[in-house]
């Protein structure tokens, strides 16, 4: 999405409460898409440079980065779209919360 595209939903978020829960909602996947290509990234390329240049007796030390990477990886993610009042995609408008 173009920084002009953001710029609009940000203008257009201020008189309706929905474009604004659209952009909390845009910026929160656009979070998330970051976070999976920096996962891929590291444990495809930087793992893989781990493995290429250690000793074999530091051989460990490319699993515990990538076991390291995934754990951040899923905490990361389970904090962020976990069940909370705060969640974009958990929010209820006072019209749905009446019925």
């Amino acid at each position: 999405m173009g920084v002009g595209a953001w710029e609009h939903l940000r203008e257009a978020s201020q008189p309706d409460g929905k474009a604004a829960r659209n952009l909390e909602k845009l910026t929160l996947f656009r979070q998330f898409y970051v976070m999976v290509v920096v996962y891929i990234y590291f444990t495809r390329i930087v793992v893989y440079l781990l493995k290429s240049t250690v000793d074999d007796e530091y051989a460990w030390v490319s699993d515990a980065a990538d076991q390291l990477a995934a754990l951040a990886f899923y905490v990361w993610t389970a904090t962020k779209f976990s069940p909370t009042d705060e969640n974009p995609y958990l929010k209820l408008n006072h019209r749905e919360a009446l019925l």
